[in-house]
């Protein structure tokens, strides 16, 4: 028998999937962003300028996360933990390969999924707790 997810009733391996696809589009919405580095954000209003081909991109990459939502999601990732963010950030941002991520985080290679997966899981609890459901807002 699946132990069911309390507020969103279906089962929490099914949840966590969703929840893997509304980070990934996170992650490209925060992508598209990001500076050189990812602490250097632009302007929302850099976007709307004409004839910009630079923003036009990076409305693309960031298709389908409306801004509110990717701001909601950035502001309570910003809250975690040191390690739970920055595990986040260098997969669904910066998309570094999993061995790279290991060797910055002194992690075990075996162990990383499980890591990655308690982060995830962090963030869509307080999302949760601020009323935010980003399983709803970006996948379903």
């Amino acid at each position: 028998m699946m132990m069911l997810n309390d507020f969103a009733g279906f089962p929490v391996q099914d949840r966590f999937v969703s929840l893997d696809g509304a980070l990934e589009k996170w992650g490209g919405w925060a992508r598209g962003r990001c500076g050189p580095r990812y602490y250097q954000c632009r302007g929302l209003e850099s976007r709307y300028r004409s004839g910009d081909a630079k923003a036009e991109a990076v409305a693309a990459i960031g298709a389908g996360v409306p801004d509110y939502v990717g701001l909601e999601i950035e502001r309570v990732i910003a809250t975690l933990p040191v390690w739970q963010r920055d595990l986040l950030v260098l997969h669904y941002v910066k998309r570094l390969r999993k061995a790279q991520i290991t060797r910055a985080l002194a992690v075990r290679f075996s162990d990383f999924e499980g890591h990655l997966k308690q982060a995830a899981h962090m963030a869509d609890n307080r999302l949760l707790r601020a009323g935010v459901d980003i399983v709803l807002k970006l996948v379903l």
